[in-house]
């Protein structure tokens, strides 16, 4: 990552009181999902990535407002790994607390969004909190910036009661394609080049800046399958299933050899 793309600022400073955003990629996705809405993943192999993208660009419409983006996540975690334990343990009740933010034409948005995702079950919630960003901050490789750390305080103001000790752990950064599918209003993202340019050094973690080897189709909306427009998806090798980027590339980082 170049020191020119971004910078949380401090969240001790003033300056995060009043935002006056402008839209960003995350408002495109929408605050939360509803209760009756779906959430549908379909993994591939990354390498069909060209091939895969013919089909939702014939069939869609690109996103109105971001069609492509590059995202920028970090994720936090407690000390003893709980986010990512609930992930792998398929657990009723799952949290998850990330930093996120986008590239746009190669320029960052206005802000980064810290959010927590909750999941009971089925029902899936999505809070979220505006933060200023800067053109300063170079990741280095390493997630030790003190006001990264210090990120998660944000939430209190907005009555998002967290443990205190969340601290980061991995940033994961990939392109996203975005799509609508006309006849059902499903909404379609694709990520790939997937890879993880900086990791907290005390999980013993290393960057890792192979892509992953995966290309992961993503939709949301109204219906538990695929429109019959893209089912076609299913012939090119990609199958639905459940995939954590955050697992996926915490173990993608305990093997920096790729």
């Amino acid at each position: 990552m170049s020191r020119a793309e971004i910078d949380p600022v401090d969240p001790d400073s003033s300056s995060t009181a009043q935002l006056g955003l402008r839209a960003t990629p995350g408002d495109a996705e929408g605050d939360r999902l509803s209760g009756a809405d779906y959430e549908l993943k379909f993994v591939g192999d990354g390498w069909r990535r060209e091939a895969v993208l013919r089909w939702p660009r014939l069939m869609c419409r690109p996103d109105p407002a971001f069609p492509e983006s590059t995202v920028l996540t970090v994720y936090y975690d407690t000390p003893e790994l709980d986010c990512l334990r609930e992930k792998r343990n398929s657990d009723y009740l799952k949290t998850k607390l990330r930093l996120r933010w986008y590239l746009v034409g190669g320029r960052a948005t206005d802000a980064a969004f810290l959010e927590v995702k909750s999941r009971l079950g089925a029902r899936r919630e999505k809070q979220r909190v505006a933060v200023p960003i800067q053109a300063t901050w170079s990741a280095r490789g390493a997630l030790d910036e003190p006001a990264l750390r210090r990120m998660p305080r944000l939430l209190r103001p907005a009555g998002i009661m967290m443990r205190d000790d969340y601290r980061p752990v991995l940033l994961v950064r990939y392109n996203r394609y975005r799509f609508i599918e006309p006849h059902t209003g499903l909404r379609a993202s694709l990520d790939s080049d997937i890879h993880v340019p900086a990791v907290s050094r005390a999980e013993g973690l290393t960057p890792n800046p192979l892509p992953l080897s995966v290309t992961v189709f993503e939709f949301k909306g109204p219906r538990d399958h695929l429109p019959e427009s893209l089912r076609v998806l299913t012939t090119l090798g990609f199958r639905k299933g459940s995939f954590s980027k955050y697992a996926a590339c915490y173990d993608h980082s305990l093997s920096p050899s790729g």
